[in-house]
């Protein structure tokens, strides 16, 4: 049986890290990686209480939030190949040139 501080420890790491690329990275594709990165640690915690109450919302809400994430990585890698094709913008720090 896997320890509970264990998982939640490894959530709290994953969501660190997913923090952390993207707070520091300039690129839209390795923004979206650190916020999918979050969400998928808070997924986990979701999926281990859901198995330690044996209640089936939490794998639930899980799906729900798995298909909400794949909605978000369509539409902004959609954004930012319409934003590089336009105006050949790479990065975050491009947009300011974008200002009206």
């Amino acid at each position: 049986m896997i320890c509970g501080y264990s998982v939640i420890l490894l959530s709290f790491v994953l969501f660190l890290i997913g923090m952390a690329i993207f707070i520091s990275k300039k690129s839209f594709i390795m923004m979206l990686v650190g916020a999918e990165f979050s969400l998928n640690a808070i997924n986990l915690l979701f999926i281990f209480f859901s198995k330690v109450k044996n209640n089936l919302d939490g794998q639930i809400f899980v799906i729900f939030t798995l298909t909400v994430a794949a909605i978000e990585v369509a539409v902004g890698i959609a954004i930012a190949v319409l934003l590089y094709r336009k105006h050949k913008v790479k990065s975050r720090d491009d947009l300011k040139e974008l200002k009206g």
